[in-house]
């Protein structure tokens, strides 16, 4: 983010999902850090407390765009419907690139 090295990509495990764990994941992490999770519920508090920058799953969103939209009433208009196609053709590019 700064331009001064190489981004770091940190993926941790615990073996529960107790705000208590969560917290303790983020202790010590810099102000202004970008961490991506699932929505789960503490994250955001914990991105307040620290002053992080908090984004979503893309993976997350569209899984809950798709069950709580129903294919019947996904008219194109809809914001929800957009978010569905456009997160789709990001999935479909990075399988591509992957071949």
């Amino acid at each position: 983010m700064t331009g001064s090295g190489i981004p770091i990509r940190c993926f941790s495990y615990t073996p529960g999902r107790g705000a208590k764990l969560a917290d303790k994941l983020f202790t010590g992490i810099r102000k202004g850090a970008v961490p991506i999770t699932d929505g789960y519920e503490p994250y955001n508090d914990i991105a307040q407390r620290y002053d992080l920058v908090h984004l979503g799953c893309w993976a997350h969103l569209f899984i809950k765009a798709e069950e709580k939209v129903p294919k019947a009433a996904r008219s194109p208009d809809l914001l929800a419907t957009r978010f569905i196609t456009l997160i789709g053709k990001l999935f479909a590019a990075e399988a591509r690139s992957k071949k």
